[in-house]
């Protein structure tokens, strides 16, 4: 598919249309109107993911994965493995897993 657009798609509408459509565009976070017209048409939907849980997931991900470095350090340093250690990393686990869980609830929410 070519990213040459050389093909002009008039369309008539009212201005309660507009308006509308200036409201998805808003809740879409996007003004290009085009793109938003064009997005619409080709796909018939939005999905718009919510920063917020992803960071937060991601963040989770970080603090994991920094815990679990640190806890391989000390055992390759002293060759043991510390209950609480175990512990610790199963709790930051918990957290992902029931960060993951609340998005993907809400993307199974999607229609």
């Amino acid at each position: 598919m070519s990213n040459k657009r050389n093909t002009f798609l008039l369309i008539r509408i009212n201005d309660e249309e507009h308006e509308q459509i200036q409201a998805r565009m808003e809740l879409a976070g996007t003004k290009n109107m085009s793109a938003f017209i064009r997005k619409m048409a080709i796909d018939g939907h939005i999905i718009l993911l919510g920063m917020d849980e992803i960071k937060t997931l991601v963040s989770l991900l970080r603090r994991t994965s920094a815990n679990v470095n640190q806890i391989a350090k000390r055992v390759n340093a002293t060759s043991r493995v510390y209950e609480n250690d175990l512990a610790e990393i199963q709790s930051r686990l918990g957290e992902v897993w029931a960060a993951l869980d609340d998005v993907l609830r809400k993307l199974a929410a999607v229609k």
